[in-house]
């Protein structure tokens, strides 16, 4: 545990000395920024009165933002997943670079804690970043409304969870083909498209009124990982909505498993 522990501050270190965290820092900086000039030049005089039902406390400037976070957890998981996959698709191809692979190695440490610790490391970088910027848009959005909605925080980590199962992906295609450019890639095709497009099976398969097109994509849909839908959970989690689609985080967790389990396996026995 410990070499684990201190290769993921490395990996942590690495982060900061690569400008990622900075980067990072700087557009949740601006983004928050900019929602502090938006709520500063907005009047919510008219809607400061309340009113209660129930035991309930309601008011339209509750319902106002908690409309607004429902809306920003959509393009904060999609823009932090964006950055994430692009950051951290250098981090193993990185390390199997000839001399880097082979001074890890010469140090008393087991192959599956250096992947382990470069997993960890990689999954703390970006929760720190979505960390940082959620935790200021609720503290803005609360100062402002004066409505605290605890579900709006939740994002951060399931943001974190669709990271860590697109990054273990990530890591098997970096240790296979040692290229950044094609975990990069890949990652982003299944994100961008084919999460997408196998949301909309049905549909496609009931216009197009192929068997074997509904079975390919049926096919696809189970072993792939949902990050669609689990972005639409997001959304609802944020609006203080019910869970409706635990398929979505089970087939999630089990993809990120299996992949990173075969990963550790290819790691274990590669010739370096």
């Amino acid at each position: 545990m410990k070499n684990i522990y201190l290769i993921s501050m490395f990996t942590l270190r690495e982060a900061f000395s690569r400008k990622i965290i900075i980067t990072f820092a700087g557009i949740s900086t601006f983004v928050l920024l900019l929602f502090l000039a938006v709520f500063l030049s907005f009047d919510t005089g008219v809607l400061d009165f309340k009113f209660s039902t129930n035991g309930m406390v309601y008011s339209p400037g509750y319902t106002l933002a908690e409309k607004i976070q429902a809306l920003v957890s959509i393009p904060i998981f999609g823009g932090t997943l964006l950055l994430s996959i692009f950051s951290a698709s250098g981090f193993i191809p990185h390390l199997l670079e000839k001399g880097n692979i082979d001074l890890f190695l010469s140090k008393p440490v087991k192959r599956y804690e250096l992947l382990t610790g470069k997993f960890f490391g990689g999954i703390l970088m970006v929760f720190l970043n979505i960390a940082y910027l959620v935790i200021g848009l609720w503290l803005l959005s609360g100062i402002k409304f004066g409505y605290w909605n605890f579900s709006f925080l939740l994002t951060i980590p399931i943001t974190t969870f669709a990271f860590s199962v697109l990054y273990a992906l990530m890591i098997l295609t970096g240790i296979i083909t040692q290229s950044s450019l094609l975990a990069m890639m890949l990652t982003y095709l299944i994100y961008f498209v084919l999460s997408p497009v196998l949301a909309l099976r049905e549909q496609i398969a009931f216009i197009t009124g192929s068997s074997f097109l509904e079975n390919f994509l049926n096919m696809m849909f189970y072993i792939t990982p949902r990050i669609t839908e689990l972005a639409d959970q997001n959304a609802r989690i944020a609006e203080k909505l019910p869970v409706d689609n635990w398929e979505a985080f089970i087939n999630c967790g089990i993809f990120g498993v299996v992949v990173y389990g075969i990963s550790v396996y290819i790691f274990n026995k590669k010739d370096f």
